[in-house]
């Protein structure tokens, strides 16, 4: 499997942060109004605005890593605890030896399947060469703008236009995404 971060240059002499962590933390905070102050594989300490965060990362895979942005709570005695603020999952770019993004190699029902994860409860049998799935999903019904984004972010991080994926929603939580080229 390739390295996803080479972490060799910077942990001798920690001047340069790889270029995948700064991606990770552009997409969670929406901005580059940040100072990293340090990470390793499974946390990144982020200063913002004189407050602090960290992004826990977890279950890394091929295609990205599932994350959790905690806001640091300072207690005033030494103690404290990270206050939950939203959680994601940051895709991976797959580049071509040209350095271009390729999603040939990547079917668009596994893009979806990896972005939602542990939120799909359920889903119709599909194919690597569909455009479209059908699945059952945890979410809140006040929540759907905020599915329907988190998917179209996803989607587009991962080389697919969001102006081509549609969506059509059935009873309960039942939803279908579709790939269809303008």
């Amino acid at each position: 499997m390739n390295k996803v971060v080479d972490l060799s240059n910077w942990k001798s002499n920690k001047t340069e942060i790889p270029q995948e962590v700064e991606n990770l933390v552009l997409e969670v905070f929406g901005d580059n109004n940040f100072e990293i102050e340090d990470f390793d594989l499974d946390r990144i300490w982020i200063r913002q605005e004189g407050a602090e965060y960290t992004i826990r990362t977890w279950d890394y895979t091929e295609s990205g890593v599932r994350w959790t942005l905690f806001k640091m709570i300072d207690h005033g005695n030494g103690t404290g605890h990270g206050e939950e603020l939203k959680e994601g999952f940051f895709i991976l770019k797959s580049m071509n030896d040209k350095g271009e993004t390729d999603i040939s190699n990547h079917s668009f029902v596994q893009a979806v399947l990896n972005l939602l994860g542990e939120r799909i409860v359920n889903h119709h049998d599909y194919s690597h060469e569909d455009v479209e799935i059908t699945m059952e999903v945890k979410f809140e019904s006040d929540s759907l703008n905020d599915i329907m984004t988190f998917i179209e972010k996803g989607l587009e991080a991962r080389g697919f236009s969001p102006s081509d994926i549609k969506f059509q929603f059935g009873n309960g939580a039942w939803m279908t995404v579709s790939l269809q080229k303008s």
